[in-house]
């Protein structure tokens, strides 16, 4: 004899080795068809049965179960829950088959959407409004489906799909896996042989290799993007307030930078001393003056500690406005934090003239070094 039963959602089939007890008691020591031994209880098991033989039932019920119109057997089945065989019968016939009862029981057990379990071999069909939202989610994972195929093969073609190149930087560095964008991406992967980076670089999504490692060392260092927050800011009248007791300075500095550099963080200046030697000047902007411990900006400036190099571009410390607001610019007084120190006429350092104020320096030029 042989059982047909139901294990993780799926059904099989075993063969009885031997049966105990009667009635709801009975239970069967019997072998499935992968060669498992399993104990079986008479509530696990929906049929039993002599002929066909179990391999050959279900190459014949899987066939049928496809075969099975889900939207056809729901309208016929009953409000109420009802059992295998009583809806076989209504579909197949009062001759329904051991193939056709058990493709049957494959097509409902795998119809969430149509039909809700009830325990073995029992189930009810699922109410209008439940079945309306099934089938049209099933409609739009069909279509997702669809799309994602199109994209992968557009992928393996070497062409990146026009409505995916916003998103190449976040497929690449930061991807949603679950969107199927990401799982075309990771198909054509796949189907190439190739690493995200590298079929993307052929497809012209990123440029070069550079761009890739680049994209790398933002996604491990600035994780929620380099760009500051748009509300970073000094305000013109907290700026004023802060300097507005600053002592001039009695210098002219100069910076020396080359012309890519934007924001002039230090310069120097040298005043001639009566009697001979010389006041060395070294000045640094003081955007300090204006940051507050553990405000925003105080916050930023202690999480990235300096501003980034790199070949052909930076990602500064602070915000573009308030650099500009400090920056040693050449023509107008800027604050600075300013250390002076005399030297003699043969370069001798004076320690006791050392001196650190904040002031206001007026800036002479901003030398480059491709100019001098």
């Amino acid at each position: 004899m042989h059982l047909l039963y139901e294990e993780g959602g799926d059904i099989k089939v075993a063969t009885v080795q031997s049966a105990s007890g009667s009635g709801d008691t009975e239970s069967w020591q019997a072998t499935s068809l992968s060669g498992k031994k399993i104990k079986l209880k008479a509530k696990e098991v929906w049929l039993r049965f002599e002929k066909p033989e179990p391999q050959a039932l279900m190459d014949e019920a899987n066939i049928l179960s496809k075969e099975i119109d889900l939207q056809f057997l729901w309208d016929c089945a009953p409000d109420e829950e009802f059992g295998l065989v009583d809806v076989a019968q209504e579909y197949f016939g009062s001759q329904a088959s051991i193939p056709q009862q058990t493709g049957l029981a494959i097509a409902l057990q795998g119809a969430p959407v149509f039909f809700r379990r009830k325990g073995r071999g029992r189930f009810q069909r699922a109410p209008l409004e439940q079945l309306q939202a099934g089938l049209a989610a099933l409609e739009r994972k069909q279509k997702e489906l669809e799309q994602q195929l199109a994209w992968q093969q557009e992928l393996v073609a070497g062409v990146f799909p026009e409505v995916l190149k916003s998103q190449a930087n976040q497929l690449l560095f930061s991807p949603d896996k679950n969107t199927s964008a990401y799982k075309a991406l990771i198909a054509a992967c796949t189907e190439s042989g190739e690493s995200p980076a590298q079929l993307m670089i052929r497809c012209g999504a990123i440029d070069s290799p550079l761009q890739y490692h680049q994209g790398m060392f933002l996604k491990a260092h600035f994780p929620q993007g380099a760009t500051h927050d748009p509300s970073l800011a000094v305000d013109q009248a907290g700026l004023d307030a802060a300097i507005s007791e600053l002592p001039l300075a009695e210098v002219t500095a100069f910076s020396i930078d080359d012309s890519g550099t934007t924001e002039i963080d230090d310069a120097l200046s040298v005043t001639a001393l009566d009697g001979g030697g010389h006041r060395i000047g070294i000045h640094i902007a003081a955007p300090g003056l204006v940051i507050a411990k553990d405000d925003a900006l105080d916050r930023v400036a202690r999480t990235r500690m300096s501003t980034v190099y790199f070949p052909g571009d930076k990602i500064t410390m602070l915000p573009d406005t308030v650099i500009a607001q400090f920056s040693l610019d050449e023509g107008a007084a800027r604050p600075a934090l300013s250390i002076y120190v005399d030297i003699d006429a043969a370069g001798v350092v004076d320690k006791e003239t050392l001196q650190l104020r904040a002031e206001m320096v007026p800036m002479g030029s901003n030398l480059r070094l491709e100019n001098l």
